[in-house]
């Protein structure tokens, strides 16, 4: 006896298999130092999606990754690991930054300050900083606080974080989730939101930023990586994504074949 099922039942395996590919976490990899105030820092590993950079402090890293536009209801997060070592004497209040960028609009885009010693932190709103050493500057404006990050604790000696950003949109807005948190216990120690409305719903480039304040001779980072529903769209500066867009049409032709099975049943 012939049956039809399997071979609809393949199909719509191989296409919700191809939706997980799709959304899959992308290593944030190829970095680049846009920023060294002190002229000595040392950047190791920036092939990868942990970089080390010694002589911390003044240093902005920067690196892409397969752009994405947001449609509404859809959504992109930014995670990623960081070991702070030998403290000098502790992290500054604000003093650690990172954030999401769009490359192709001026670094406009959203990035978290996190307070630490007891003092709140803030999530800003960046719209044009093109030109300047870094994204996460305030000498432009608009530099908008557009939300409040928890008071956090005093960071001395060593120590060894995860760290997340979460932006979502909603209608003509952006939601932003931010948190940071003992990556040993799993204790959030700091987290965020805050909502605004953007220039752009673009996103293809990670940032990071060691104040002067910093107070840590390394910062060294692991498994960087972004997850998102959103579109693929063509930027300059991006690494290219043929491979992907495949794949969300893979994915899409598999959903499609499971309602076709659904109807025929």
């Amino acid at each position: 006896m012939k049956h039809k099922i399997p071979r609809k039942i393949f199909a719509c395996v191989a296409g919700f298999l191809s939706l997980i590919s799709a959304l899959s976490a992308e290593p944030v990899v190829q970095w680049k130092k846009v920023f060294d105030g002190n002229e000595d820092a040392e950047m190791r590993r920036e092939q990868s999606s942990g970089p080390v950079v010694d002589h911390a402090a003044k240093t902005c890293l920067m690196a892409s990754f397969g752009r994405r536009s947001l449609e509404d209801g859809q959504s992109l997060k930014m995670s990623g690991v960081i070991r702070i070592m030998d403290i000098e004497d502790r992290v500054g209040s604000g003093q650690w930054r990172f954030g999401l960028f769009d490359s192709s609009v001026e670094h406009s885009g959203v990035y978290a300050a996190i307070g630490t010693n007891g003092r709140k932190g803030g999530i800003y709103q960046q719209e044009n900083a093109l030109g300047l050493d870094h994204p996460f500057t305030s000498q432009v404006q608009p530099n908008l606080r557009v939300g409040m990050v928890s008071s956090g604790p005093e960071l001395s000696g060593n120590c060894r974080l995860f760290f997340a950003m979460e932006v979502k949109r909603v209608g003509e807005t952006l939601r932003v989730k931010v948190s940071v948190k003992d990556e040993k216990t799993g204790e959030f120690l700091s987290t965020g939101t805050g909502e605004y409305m953007p220039r752009s719903f673009n996103f293809g480039m990670v940032g990071v930023l060691h104040g002067s304040s910093f107070g840590a001779m390394t910062a060294s980072y692991f498994d960087i990586n972004v997850v998102s529903d959103g579109t693929l769209s063509s930027d300059p500066g991006a690494r290219p994504v043929v491979e992907k867009e495949r794949q969300v049409d893979a994915a899409i032709l598999g959903v499609a074949g499971i309602s076709l099975m659904l109807r025929d049943e």
